[in-house]
């Protein structure tokens, strides 16, 4: 990959993602900005990992640490920091004195939609949650696909009620997905999709454009994994983000292998720093 290719794909990942952090501000959420590109958003959840710093930055500034560290402090927050892995060591010692540690990785991979053919699983229907009903359903689908507890999943209800707020203020650019079996409608599995669109290079005198489409919180319910949801989500996610689409994503680690399989390319590792040791 040439160095203006590697710099273009690392600028959409950060945007995509920080496109996806700042809508969530368009709730109840608690925000602090930083500077021109680097903000906080407090959701409210109980989760570090729905919890951001968001910091795309190559270089990290102390103060706006320290001002960040505060603005969790102040609700006894505990929150997530993904930063550009390449940092020399040396660069990060002082993140410790905020109680900031390495907490993982994620890899960032895309997926180039042209030419690539999605057929949809003739068993399964995909729904995008609109209402607050299936927003509800959606959340609970999502939650119990990342292995909490029936039992404690009203634990999760303040923070996630700003997140579902941000979902119905942004319809049309955060689209949360329920799977569901056609003929029982079980709900299998959910996902975020986060659509962008980018001009793009002209050609003649028609400017075309890019679908950049992120993908969050994807996740199957454990007695449903291994029987095709997970790639039919993926085939539902390439056919949303059309012919001209990429698609983007950070992965976990256990995420990686069904993420190559389909045909992601790998990009680069982000860094995750927290003050807790629960992150994705």
């Amino acid at each position: 990959m040439c160095e203006s290719e590697r710099e273009r794909e690392f600028v959409e990942i950060w945007r995509n993602l920080g496109f996806f952090v700042h809508a969530l501000t368009d709730s109840h959420s608690r925000y602090l900005q930083l500077n021109n590109s680097c903000f906080c958003v407090d959701i409210g959840s109980i989760s570090a990992s729905d919890n951001w710093l968001y910091y795309p930055e190559r270089s990290i500034n102390p103060d706006e640490i320290s001002r960040a560290v505060d603005f969790f402090a102040a609700e006894n927050r505990e929150f997530v920091m993904p930063i550009y892995a390449e940092h020399d060591e040396s660069e990060l010692e002082f993140l410790s004195e905020y109680n900031l540690r390495r907490a993982g990785n994620l890899l960032a991979m895309s997926f180039a939609c042209s030419g690539k053919s999605a057929e949809l699983d003739s068993r399964l229907e995909f729904e995008i949650a609109r209402e607050n009903s299936d927003l509800g359903i959606w959340l609970e689908t999502s939650l119990l696909g990342f292995g909490v507890e029936r039992s404690e999943l009203g634990l999760f209800s303040d923070g996630y009620a700003n997140l579902l707020e941000a979902f119905r203020n942004n319809q049309g650019n955060l689209v949360p997905v329920i799977a569901r079996e056609k003929n029982s409608g079980k709900h299998l599995g959910s996902c975020l999709l986060v659509r962008e669109k980018i001009p793009g290079e002209h050609s003649g005198r028609v400017a075309r454009s890019q679908n950049l489409t992120g993908i969050y919180y994807f996740s199957v319910l454990p007695e449903h994994r291994r029987k095709g949801v997970a790639r039919a989500m993926m085939n539902f996610a390439v056919k949303f983000a059309g012919e001209s689409g990429k698609i983007l994503l950070q992965a976990t680690p256990s995420g990686i292998p069904f993420y190559r399989s389909f045909g992601f390319r790998d990009l680069f590792e982000i860094e995750l720093y927290s003050n807790s040791d629960d992150v994705f």
